[in-house]
């Protein structure tokens, strides 16, 4: 049984789900070895974060790997770790894929390109920022039209999260949220702030590295195409184990009624249905449409760990560590791991095997598109 038709037809291959610790890895550079082994033989490119180096003492790379023809009108991205540390779900789910898709070759008009490690410094020190503490996916904004405008209550929500005093900051986040509510408070905090680099969902100054590393990769890969299916993957969010499909656009437009008919139930940032708050620079609403494609289908697909409130907890505690000298790293790093890199057998093969129903059926809808 041709493993391409496999992926195409949505059935997982039980022998290889139960296995999930072939997928899984340790450290970054586990995940990298096994991902370019999963990539061989295929066209790989590895762009270098100058200047920054793991635990190991080794380079940290973006890695590529593209599947198909190279003038395929049609093309699947899929991009890992754009939150560092979250980067182990999403690494699994591409080196999984990648070994359900080598042979036989894609149609003429079908291409994937498998993004790993967009974050390579918070994949390997497990983090969710950057070296620079900017959360990337707040950092993807026009900078030519200056910085952009923190939520009017985001100075306040930190405030209340950073106070020393552990009894007068529930006592100040009870009142906060009584008055506006979870919502809003999840708002202000998520959003994207551009005034406090020390602080939680910093978006940044400027365009960082890592952005311009994927700016790069879609001139390359993103030119000429009819239409082009973003997925990128998350964890931290929602129900534990469940792949939430947040669409970028509202439930009135083209691509969430395209994103519906591929994947059933699916969210948006738009109306407040899904786990996550709409934010500011994401990589999907604020820069894919710079790839000169003519139709997009952009989504993230985020995977449920734990509460909200561990996750923030861990964020924390990350932050009072790494930045403040307050408390042990590797308590920090510890919290992390729980909160975005659950170790139970249960939770990663549901990860693996949603992240392939839901990249199989973005193959099915690509193409199943009609020609323009």
């Amino acid at each position: 049984m041709h493993l391409y038709g496999n992926l195409l037809s949505g059935q997982p291959e039980r022998q290889h789900i139960s296995m999930s610790a072939i997928y899984y890895s340790q450290s970054y550079r586990e995940a990298r070895e096994k991902f370019l082994q999963a990539a061989s033989g295929l066209s790989q490119t590895a762009c270098l974060l100058p200047g920054l180096r793991g635990p190991d003492g080794l380079p940290l790379y973006t890695d590529t790997a593209y599947l198909g023809p190279r003038d395929a009108a049609r093309l699947l991205i899929v991009s890992s770790g754009l939150h560092g540390i979250e980067g182990y779900a999403g690494s699994a789910i591409q080196i999984h894929t990648l070994k359900h898709i080598l042979q036989p070759p894609l149609p003429d008009n079908l291409a994937v390109l498998h993004v790993h490690a967009l974050n390579p410094y918070g994949f390997a020190h497990d983090l969710r920022t950057n070296a620079d503490n900017i959360d990337l996916n707040r950092n993807f904004h026009d900078w030519t039209q200056g910085k952009p405008q923190d939520h009017k209550l985001a100075g306040a929500v930190h405030d209340i999260l950073f106070d020393q005093s552990l009894m007068r900051r529930y006592v100040r986040a009870g009142a906060f949220l009584a008055r506006y509510g979870a919502c809003t408070a999840q708002a202000a905090l998520t959003q994207g702030q551009f005034s406090n680099p020390q602080g939680l969902f910093y978006g940044g100054q400027a365009l960082t590295h890592e952005a311009r590393i994927w700016r790069v990769l879609l001139d390359r890969y993103g030119a000429n195409r009819s239409h082009i299916v973003h997925l990128d993957l998350h964890t931290g969010l929602g129900q534990r184990g469940h792949g939430e499909i947040i669409v970028a656009d509202g439930p009135d437009s083209a691509m969430f009624e395209r994103a519906k008919d591929w994947w059933g139930p699916v969210t948006s940032l738009s109306d407040g249905s899904s786990v996550s708050a709409r934010v500011v620079g994401d990589i999907c609403t604020s820069f894919n449409r710079a790839a000169s494609a003519t139709a997009h289908t952009l989504a993230t697909l985020e995977f449920g760990t734990v509460s909200g409130y561990k996750v923030v907890e861990a964020l924390l505690a990350d932050n009072r560590a790494r930045l403040q000298g307050r408390g042990s790293l590797q308590v920090a790093r510890d919290k992390m791991r729980k909160v975005f890199y659950p170790q139970d057998v249960l939770w990663q093969e549901k990860v693996l095997n949603r992240g392939q129903q839901v990249i199989s059926a973005a193959l099915r809808g690509l193409q199943d598109i009609k020609p323009d």
